[in-house]
């Protein structure tokens, strides 16, 4: 999040306030992320009493070595209850 203007070449996009599911991912990209997204789409979205919310998914990626088997990241899912 920020205040400031977008760089220029940039646009500013504001992520609406919505509810999150969210996801923590160990392993090495993208492979990890990749097998998280599609259980939470085949496994847990489906049998959550959730639906999708009009918002985008975030992936949240933290400092680290990407391609180590203990790196970690999060899965962020905008939900709304069914």
């Amino acid at each position: 999040a920020s205040d400031a203007d977008a760089p220029e070449g940039m646009e500013a996009f504001t992520v609406p306030a919505c509810t999150w599911a969210i996801f923590p991912c160990v392993g090495a990209m993208p492979h990890a992320i990749q097998a998280l997204q599609k259980r939470v789409i085949g496994e847990w979205l489906p049998a959550s009493g959730y639906e999708y919310a009009d918002a985008p998914d975030i992936e949240l990626y933290f400092e680290g070595d990407q391609q180590a088997e203990d790196y970690r990241c999060e899965v962020w899912l905008p939900v709304t209850k069914k």
